[in-house]
């Protein structure tokens, strides 16, 4: 978000910020806004599997992407609903990425070749 402006009410305990279209906001009311954030490449060794994940986040769906040594096409894509872990497909490559699109805060995410890898985080 660009702003041109800027007023802190101290009193209110508010941020008002002016865009360019001249326009007046209240910093922080509103729905959210949708992100997508993307890893960056991991490049393993060798090619591996990995067979599960686990997403935390403050609230629920965000849909979970991940790459597979093809960085324009998902491998798999879920609607995750709960931090509970879920199984992968089986995917095998060398360059793995992973990408999140939602609206609230994701605190981790985590890919693993195992469930009790998964308990060790």
């Amino acid at each position: 978000i660009y702003a041109s402006a800027g007023f802190v009410d101290l009193q209110g305990d508010k941020l008002f910020i002016a865009t360019p279209d001249k326009a007046m906001h209240v910093w922080g009311t509103g729905a959210n806004k949708t992100y997508t954030w993307r890893s960056k490449m991991f490049s393993m060794p060798h090619e591996m599997g990995f067979s599960c994940a686990q997403l935390e986040a403050e609230a629920y769906p965000v849909t979970f992407e991940v790459f597979v040594d093809n960085p324009t096409t998902p491998a798999y894509t879920l609607q995750v609903t709960s931090r509970r872990p879920f199984r992968l497909p089986v995917l095998v490559g060398r360059d793995w990425e992973v990408q999140l699109t939602g609206a609230t805060e994701v605190f981790s995410v985590v890919i693993a070749q195992s469930m009790q890898e998964l308990s060790g985080v």
